[in-house]
């Protein structure tokens, strides 16, 4: 199975527009069968950011919003601090594992050349 993407998300930078290339017909069905779970938040949508429109997945283009003014005066004067946000979008490295789950589900290690311990 081959995986590639060529954009990067402008907020969070993690892939979008991913495409999986099945090698064989099994992965193919394999593939679309159990695809709609983990990659529909990579999917690639335009927002305007700062009057430019910028590339975003789709995490990103329903949660992120311009902080109001109230906002920005409290964490500049230390009244609240900023949480780290979670991101629901596959990382490159997310994606890397999920990938090799995949083969692994798909075509388990088998056990009869394997020697006993």
């Amino acid at each position: 199975m081959i995986i590639e993407w060529h954009r990067h998300c402008f907020i969070c930078e993690n892939p979008i527009d991913i495409r999986v290339c099945a090698e064989t017909a099994y992965e193919y069905v394999a593939y679309h069968q159990y695809t709609h779970m983990p990659l529909y938040m990579n999917k690639m949508y335009y927002k305007f950011i700062d009057k430019k429109l910028r590339r975003v997945c789709l995490d990103c283009f329903a949660r992120h919003k311009k902080p109001n003014f109230r906002a920005l005066r409290d964490r500049e004067i230390g009244r609240c601090r900023m949480r780290p946000r979670t991101f629901l979008s596959l990382t490159r490295d997310e994606l890397v594992d999920w990938i090799h789950g995949m083969e692994v589900f798909m075509y388990p290690p088998s056990e009869s050349g394997a020697s006993p311990p």
